[in-house]
């Protein structure tokens, strides 16, 4: 036991010699109670200089699109289904007409829920002008929209997904005096395989994504009709795209199908079907993917039929346009 504490008192002698022979410049560092400034200090003492943390770039808060519509693509990279705005002023037999079709879109950032069903989903909200004097039934709508898009799960290598875009709305139909609110889910099917990324000089790149979805819309007229109420109605369809970089550079092809039907329509009304067929080509007049932000492009596009999901026709046309998108 003697022995014990002989060896212990001498430890502690030792230790007591070793602290009353600590270098008089770490002196002011122990004095300092806070454990980063006392940290700080002693690395200004010794000449350490400890690596900066590699600086992580926040995305703006809004991401602005320009798009032919209000609303987003929720394809991703390939950026499916989505069409440059257009703005077109002519003449027909004597009349003047104009065209206009375009959208703006704020995306904000994802948000961010490790773990949560909405991990990685991003809201976005949007207001879009579609204007057509050259029509039979002359156009002009303007459109608001909020929603959030994402990803249902992460799909494994070569596997399958779904992308749902839920989106609320109001529309204004000036021309023929009717309104009213909407409410959208659209889902984008996403088999990895089908969609193959547009990365790549000289690739023909297609990408197939059929889709499905549900629409209820509310209609007024102004004075009141009797086709004022509610309308519910399913959809499905599918949409494409080719690059068709190997041919020509920066020329795109794309086509849409889709298939509407009510199945709930208010009072005596008829519970509608509707088709809805567009084809088109794109030519960039700048390479998007060497330029950020505007990104002029010419195209060709055929339309039929009529697209309540998007508020497109009642049409049967084929037009020449310059367009624009901006990310």
């Amino acid at each position: 036991m003697k022995a014990t504490f002989a060896l212990i008192l001498a430890a502690s002698t030792a230790f007591s010699a070793g602290a009353n022979e600590l270098d008089p410049k770490f002196t002011e560092c122990l004095a300092l109670q806070k454990t980063d400034e006392r940290l700080a200090c002693y690395d200004r003492q010794t000449g350490f200089q400890p690596k900066e943390a590699p600086k992580v770039e926040q995305r703006p808060a809004v991401r602005w699109k320009v798009r032919d519509s209000g609303t987003v693509s929720p394809v991703g990279a390939a950026d499916i289904g989505s069409k440059a705005g257009q703005f077109q002023i002519g003449d027909s037999d004597g009349k003047n007409f104009t065209t206009a079709k375009v959208g703006i879109v704020g995306v904000g950032r994802a948000i961010n829920r490790p773990g949560g069903f909405f991990d990685g989903w991003e809201p976005f909200f949007g207001l879009s002008w579609d204007r057509d004097t050259s029509a039979k039934v002359p156009k002009d709508l303007r459109q608001y929209v909020v929603g959030i898009t994402g990803q249902v799960f992460a799909p494994p290598p070569g596997g399958t997904t779904a992308m749902p875009t839920v989106r609320f709305g109001y529309r204004d139909e000036k021309k023929a005096h009717t309104s009213g609110g909407f409410a959208n889910l659209h889902v984008d099917i996403i088999h990895l395989p089908w969609v193959t990324s547009p990365e790549g000089p000289g690739l023909n790149a297609p990408a197939f994504v059929p889709f499905l979805g549900v629409l209820t819309r509310a209609s007024n007229a102004s004075p009141g009709a009797t086709t004022d109420g509610t309308y519910t109605g399913l959809y499905l369809g599918a949409k494409y795209e080719l690059k068709l970089g190997a041919i020509v550079e920066r020329l795109s092809a794309s086509a849409q199908a889709q298939y509407f039907k009510e199945v709930a329509a208010p009072g005596a009304n008829d519970k509608l079907r509707m088709r809805y067929v567009s084809v088109g080509l794109k030519y960039d007049l700048v390479d998007p993917k060497a330029t950020s932000g505007w990104v002029p492009s010419l195209s060709l596009t055929h339309q039929h039929g009529t697209d309540p999901v998007s508020g497109e026709g009642p049409a049967k046309k084929t037009t020449l346009a310059l367009g624009v998108k901006f990310d």
